[in-house]
């Protein structure tokens, strides 16, 4: 049996979580969605996988592959133009299929058991079977009454509370005969609640719902993202494959992370592979910690979700926070319910950001700031990228090697045609590092360098003049923090 995964989705209400990324690879349980979407079709015995996407596309098909990991054979169906739900399946599907057809959403976190699904429209002889389940609060979703055998009477799209009927709603998920593909138009923009199953209801196809156990959520707005996290954490639903192991009651971890004996971890917790949690540092309940994660001494995480590559600095308090990946907290940062910080941001010590605030990717938070509004289309409230020594920041995270070159070669464009520069650095390893970037962005402008190796200021000043150079550029250890590192820059 073939099965359609629909993963075109922008995810509109997750941003800033999906501003680089599709909806489907958005990390639950420290796994794009799509994964356990994957796990739950071949669970249950769906080998041949098709995949529509519009959105991002690359970033599913680099992930993904051909499937063989996963164990089943994924191909791809990209859309140049959105064609509708049932547009895209009809495209990724074609003329060629001739046995039943699992559709499902990429973008939804499930453990419903498809293959009761399928033994029920098999049973009904449906030509299309919609697998419905019941919610508290149906307002954002599709309305489904069905008779006591389960063959559908009525459809009604995101009602208001006075059009209420029903708390059965539509999961995304559908079983469905290759004629059914017959009524989807080709190249058009088609939806299968919207147009086709209104259409089959209208000609009296044997159109039946499939009530179904089991866990749903469609990841619909952030706050389901947080809940959907906390779920799992209580078990309210098993997703397979996390690679952690007990490591104590209730918290999991993953091959490779450093947990110090003088760190406190609260569970239910999940904490990923490759991570530091430093001596004083508290991870508390309901927490999920993805990947290569530095959690700093003295700084406290709660309810929280740190997507993989993040670092948190000392003293900072996280709570009911999503970090992205790759973010950067510096020490004894704030941050507050419902707040989220995109991908790459820098955030500097001693800021707070309040409750709900959203941070897009890429944004500069100024030390000491207090943050009452999302930050979306500014640069981000960077503070003077100099301070009195030079410039400063956490080393590899606001400090890269790429933003030495380029700071590098915009000095050297206030230097003179064919002038001289020198460079050095302490004795540790990343300011050799960031050295060698450096060294890279003088010459990139066209400036020749003095590598100096490792020396101390006074002496890379003296140098300079020795050496008749332009200008010097000396990497060293910050003397005020000792995880940042200082650029100085020396003139004649």
């Amino acid at each position: 049996m073939k099965a359609v995964i629909m993963a075109g989705g922008k995810g509109t209400r997750l941003r800033p979580l999906t501003c680089c990324l599709p909806k489907p690879m958005v990390p639950i349980a420290n796994q794009p969605m799509m994964t356990h979407i994957i796990k739950l079709v071949k669970q249950h015995g769906f080998t041949n996988v098709t995949a529509t996407l519009f959105y991002l596309p690359d970033a599913i098909r680099n992930y993904f592959g051909d499937g063989r990991d996963f164990g089943l054979e994924l191909n791809y169906a990209i859309e140049d133009v959105p064609l509708g739900t049932a547009g895209s399946v009809k495209n990724a599907c074609g003329a060629a299929l001739k046995d039943t057809l699992l559709v499902i959403s990429g973008d939804t976190l499930t453990d419903i058991n498809l293959a009761e699904a399928l033994e029920f429209h098999r049973s009904k002889g449906s030509a299309a079977t919609l697998v419905l389940t019941k919610v508290r609060s149906p307002l954002e979703y599709g309305l489904v009454i069905t008779d006591t055998g389960g063959r559908i009477r009525r459809f009604l799209e995101k009602p208001g509370w006075g059009e209420v009927f029903s708390d059965c709603v539509n999961t995304g998920i559908y079983i469905l005969e290759p004629e059914v593909l017959k009524e989807i138009p080709d190249g058009q923009v088609f939806d299968f609640s919207k147009n086709l199953f209104p259409a089959l209801l209208k000609k009296k196809a044997p159109l039946y719902g499939f009530l179904a156990k089991g866990y749903w959520s469609d990841i619909g707005n952030l706050d389901q993202y947080r809940e959907a996290q906390i779920d799992i954490l209580r078990g309210n639903i098993q997703v397979a494959g996390t690679q952690a192991v007990p490591y104590q009651p209730g918290v999991w971890v993953g091959e490779g992370s450093e947990i110090s004996a003088d760190a406190i971890l609260a569970g239910p917790a999940l904490i990923g592979s490759g991570c530091i949690v430093s001596a004083g540092a508290f991870v508390g309940e309901f927490s999920m910690i993805g990947d290569d994660v530095r959690i700093e001494s003295g700084s406290s995480i709660k309810r929280s979700v740190i997507w993989s590559g993040s670092r948190i600095g000392a003293g900072s308090e996280l709570r009911g926070v999503v970090a992205t990946s790759r973010t950067t907290i510096g020490p004894q940062v704030a941050a507050f319910e419902g707040a989220v910080i995109g991908e790459r941001s820098y955030v500097g010590e001693r800021a707070i950001i309040r409750p709900g605030v959203k941070i897009w990717p890429d944004k500069q938070i100024e030390a000491g700031a207090i943050i009452n509004d999302s930050v979306i289309w500014s640069a981000g409230t960077g503070k003077s990228l100099f301070g009195r020594l030079g410039i400063s920041g956490t080393a590899n995270m606001a400090i890269s090697p790429e933003f030495g070159a380029k700071v590098a070669a915009a000095y050297a464009s206030l230097l003179p045609r064919s002038s001289s520069a020198v460079v050095s650095a302490d004795g540790y390893r990343v300011s050799r590092m960031l050295k060698r970037a450096v060294m890279a962005g003088f010459l990139s402008a066209g400036i020749n360098v003095y590598d100096l190796g490792s020396l101390t200021t006074p002496v890379a000043r003296y140098a300079i003049r020795a050496l008749n150079a332009a200008a010097g550029l000396q990497i060293r250890l910050s003397p005020y923090y000792h995880d940042q590192v200082l650029l100085e820059f020396l003139d004649q």
